[in-house]
């Protein structure tokens, strides 16, 4: 329960944007080697997000610290974007 109280919490900074994420879903990212979170959460913003944003929510869904260390080979969840567009990590 947790988890979706703290999706709710950030839901309406996002919302704001124009970008909506699902409280309860989202998807599950193996670490890479060299990755932080913010790599992973700006291969997956879109173009109109702010990438803290959903630094702040990945930190949040999985627990982590203001450090936000992690690991290769660790696995994050990562909020499912419901209104698909363009993500920085996509080539035009």
């Amino acid at each position: 329960m947790l988890f979706v109280i703290g999706g709710l919490l950030l839901l309406p900074s996002m919302l704001s944007r124009g970008e909506t994420f699902a409280s309860h879903s989202y998807e599950t990212v193996r670490v890479a080697q060299g990755d932080t979170v913010w790599d992973i959460a700006a291969r997956r913003a879109s173009v109109r997000e702010d990438v803290r944003d959903l630094v702040k929510t990945i930190r949040v869904l999985n627990r982590l610290d203001n450090n936000a260390r992690i690991f290769p080979g660790q696995e994050l969840k990562v909020p499912i974007r419901q209104n698909i567009g363009q993500t920085r990590g996509e080539q035009p």
